[in-house]
């Protein structure tokens, strides 16, 4: 799997619905989605806000050297089979806190909770085929479309969503067109600190990054591209550089647990953080004031990677045609 292809499913993720989008998974095995198809591409800062909110909402912040004993200093615990009404127990950060099942002829779904906290909640579905569908929390939309099983993240509810820590709240799973034909079922997840989540065994091989050569002065400016890596001797290890803000897309690659925060000038974009093993990306628009031309100073700060990582920059203004 390639940039191009990882990046046409962030494109497509940012500008539809959450259906079957795994938020703060990473987009976990986003390489069985991929398919080829011409189409014409033009990441707007509006789309690139909504993949920085998906995919890395409820981060953890991470301050540079700051232990918080993630992965790279505790070994990997042997991973969670425990389901809740047919919910991993833990995912992407997340434990499942309630859930509730529905059956046919039924078309929705409800569960009350009481949330221990409301910044980074997840809201689960789970059936099988494609139905459209709505998911509300306390009478409010909070995602739509046209897949039936989904992950997303609320960062910061808004007041309008009337959440509040130990106050009872209520989020209903509706099909708007033909009912599933089997079981469907709603979940809520929490946030776990890192330190304490049990983190998949780690495979005998990582997937390597598929990512194209540093190339920033390109002639084709759909081509120009910034590509920072890893250490090949020390994933822990910051990494820097100067270079021409392009005006940009920022993205974040890894294929272990942990984080990554970018930093541009000094300023911190939100923390990119990681749960599994699996090739996973971490978009983050065009979150500065820099200007299209600065020179800048560019740092990746990791923390807790034991791993290949890469943050990638490239020109979020181009437009480009591809078959």
């Amino acid at each position: 799997m390639n940039l191009t292809e990882l990046r046409d499913v962030l494109d497509e993720r940012s500008a539809t619905d959450h259906s079957d989008f795994p938020g703060h998974r990473m987009l976990d095995g986003v390489h069985h989605r991929l398919r080829i198809r011409r189409r014409r591409r033009q990441v707007a800062g509006a789309a690139a806000a909504v993949v920085a909110a998906a995919a890395v909402g409820l981060g953890t912040l991470v301050a540079p050297g700051q232990h918080r004993g993630t992965p790279a200093d505790t070994p990997p615990a042997p991973p969670p089979t425990a389901t809740i009404e047919g919910f991993p127990e833990y995912d992407s950060g997340h434990r499942v806190i309630a859930a509730n099942t529905g059956l046919p002829p039924a078309k929705s779904v409800s569960l009350t909770f009481t949330p221990p906290t409301v910044a980074g909640l997840s809201f689960m579905t789970r059936c099988e085929g494609g139905h459209p569908y709505v998911l509300s929390l306390n009478g409010q939309p909070i995602s739509q479309g046209e897949g039936c099983s989904g992950f997303i993240t609320i960062p910061e509810p808004g007041k309008e969503l009337n959440l509040a820590a130990g106050k009872p709240a209520t989020v209903v799973l509706t099909f708007t067109g033909t009912a599933p034909a089997a079981e469907f079922a709603v979940a809520v997840g929490a946030p776990v600190d890192p330190a304490a989540y049990p983190y998949p065994a780690r495979p005998a091989t990582l997937t390597p990054l598929d990512l194209p050569t540093d190339n920033p002065r390109a002639k084709d400016p759909a081509d120009r591209i910034h590509v920072l890596r890893s250490s090949p001797a020390d994933p822990r290890v910051e990494v820097t550089r100067m270079l021409t803000w392009p005006g940009t897309d920022v993205t974040v690659y890894a294929n272990t647990p942990g984080a990554v925060t970018v930093t541009i000038d000094g300023t911190r974009m939100e923390p990119c953080r990681f749960w599994s093993y699996v090739l996973a990306a971490c978009g983050r628009g065009n979150a500065t004031k820099v200007r299209k031309g600065d020179v800048v100073t560019l740092s990746a700060i990791p923390d807790g990677m034991t791993g290949e990582w890469a943050v990638v920059i490239e020109d979020s203004t181009v437009d480009v045609t591809e078959d």
